[in-house]
């Protein structure tokens, strides 16, 4: 698969430079994922707790989807977005994405972007035994793996080779070399440095330029940031840091958006902002609806519904959109903006967001969802929803609008909803049915 897809972009890299040279260049992309946040964290998505000026602003003026979900867990969340692909194709276990993957940021390096990565990457970790799948434990992750199994070119990244600080003196590895910046140095500061520098240098090369963002924040340890926290100490969670966190992972969010205006490529570059799973547990934020639990892990509403939005100026009109969207929809949504092919026998499961003209895609009928949490379980759950009901593989069924919180007891037994909800039943009993043949194989 690896070489079909290398000689399939090729050529097209080959025609797409000639392309870039005659018309208007490529947009950017800036790809920013937080980590551990569902949307009641959000004043765009109706959260009073916390105060998100940077990120409303970017709601204000791009798309804001109202109906994003990812998987309940970091990895799972990671895998579908770099692969455009649900779980089941090629989730092995926590912590790890196979190099031989086709992941968004390769194809679009050989299409003729310079590509970067900078925050949390566990997607490589080389001290998990693998032994329970029959292979290897996975070698340090070197430069050249990096750039020529998953397509970053630059990296600054925590949790690539092992472990360490996230925060305070953390533990990074940069373009092939361990980097101990220091105790009074902070991670999501060093590595929102590092994507300020990279993007800079694309433009002075005049390189269209994919950077991507896997945030360290608003994750726990809930510990003080730069600005100060309720709790302050370097090394001590506490959920009283929460808010701080939320503050300082805007405020970053706000710093990369000011900083593509600095480098006079606002205009031509698609920002994204979403999270990979919902809020831990221990936290319960409120907003205009009532109070919501965290409920990262599990498969419910508080477990998946995350932010998603899109802006870009002159392209994107503003406003709010109740269109669907999971995490195997981001590398066809990029690939479409840059106007890249899909490589020739690469199955993609998502469908484009917008097009290269800033256009809203066709909507979706379902969002699915295939969750193993740590690539073992003999019995993964999976779900298919629409923006009101939602059917689980083992039958559970609800009303999302009525039971928010998917109380056991408010499951619609079968023949015993409303005509509505019978009909979605059926329809979203479908989407089932086709992925579990998918999964028997031919």
């Amino acid at each position: 698969m690896r070489n079909l897809v290398r000689d399939t972009l090729t050529a097209a890299a080959v025609g797409g430079a000639m392309t870039m040279a005659q018309a208007a260049p490529p947009p950017n992309i800036l790809l920013i994922m937080a980590d551990d946040v569902g949307v009641e964290a959000f004043n765009s998505y109706g959260g009073t707790s916390y105060q998100t000026p940077n990120i409303n602003e970017l709601a204000r003026t791009g798309v804001q989807f109202n109906h994003a979900y990812a998987c309940p867990l970091c990895t799972p969340s990671r895998v579908a977005l770099m692969t455009g692909q649900y779980n089941f194709r090629n989730y092995d276990s926590f912590s790890w994405l196979s190099p031989e993957a086709t992941t968004l940021a390769e194809v679009l390096r050989d299409a003729g972007y310079t590509t970067a990565i900078a925050g949390k990457w566990q997607l490589s970790n080389p001290a998990r035994p693998r032994a329970a799948h029959g292979q290897p434990t996975a070698p340090d992750i070197t430069a050249e793996v990096m750039r020529d199994g998953y397509g970053f070119e630059r990296y600054s990244l925590w949790q690539l080779n092992g472990k360490g600080s996230r925060f305070w003196d953390p533990v990074l590895d940069q373009d092939g070399k361990r980097v101990l910046p220091g105790p009074d140095a902070y991670g999501p500061a060093v590595n929102v440095q590092y994507l300020k520098d990279f993007m800079k240098q694309a433009v002075d090369d005049k390189k269209p330029f994919v950077a991507y963002y896997p945030m360290e924040l608003p994750h726990s340890p809930w510990v003080t940031t730069p600005d100060g926290g309720a709790k302050p100490s370097r090394t001590r969670s506490s959920p009283d840091n929460f808010a701080a966190n939320i503050a300082y992972m805007d405020k970053q969010v706000g710093q990369l958006v000011a900083h593509l205006n600095t480098l006079g490529v606002r205009q031509n570059t698609l920002v994204i902002f979403t999270s990979d799973n919902g809020t831990e547990r221990p936290m319960t934020s409120q907003t205009r609806a009532g109070p919501v639990q965290g409920d990262k892990g599990q498969m419910t509403n508080a477990g998946t519904h995350v932010p998603l939005i899109l802006n870009w100026p002159g392209k994107l009109a503003p406003g709010p959109t109740d269109h669907l969207m999971d995490f195997s929809d981001i590398m066809p949504t990029l690939l479409d903006v840059a106007g890249v092919p899909q490589p020739a026998g690469l199955k993609l499961d998502g469908r484009p967001l917008i097009d290269a003209a800033g256009k809203l895609g066709e909507p979706r009928t379902y969002a699915y969802v295939w969750y193993d949490p740590k690539g073992r379980s003999p019995t993964p759950g999976e779900w298919a929803r629409d923006q009101r009901y939602k059917l689980y593989g083992d039958g559970r069924f609800f009303d999302i609008t009525k039971s928010p919180l998917e109380n056991a007891e408010d499951s619609i037994a079968k023949g015993q909803g409303s005509p509505d909800a019978e009909a979605a039943r059926v329809r979203l009993q479908k989407v089932l049915d086709h992925y579990a043949d998918q999964r028997k194989g031919p």
